[in-house]
């Protein structure tokens, strides 16, 4: 009888631990997708940046100030844009996280 009731508990800890292992793993899925994610938009901007630089160059003696600022301008607020979209998907899922637990 006291083996019964062992083995009954050690089989819903088997339990409670694969459910453990299944949300971590969904976390570290999610966390791979964030990273990939934002992987691909950096490196989508670095090819903006290249094709922006080459029409810049491509202008020659022509290049002027104002267009290198304005294209520096534009980069700025595309960085301070995306920070935001950062920390707003780093909070959501710091709160699914904790929505988990």
């Amino acid at each position: 009888m006291a083996k019964d009731v062992l083995a009954k508990g050690e089989a819903e800890r088997i339990k409670e631990f694969q459910v453990m292992i299944r949300e971590i793993l969904t976390r570290q899925e999610e966390r791979k997708e964030e990273v990939a994610s934002k992987l691909k938009n950096i490196q989508i901007e670095q090819r903006e940046i290249a094709t922006r630089l080459k029409s810049l160059l491509a202008k020659g003696s022509r290049l002027r100030i104002k267009d290198l600022k304005s294209m520096l301008k534009d980069f700025r607020m595309e960085r301070v844009r995306a920070a935001k979209n950062w920390q707003a998907m780093q909070k959501k899922m710091t709160q699914r996280r904790n929505g988990l637990r």
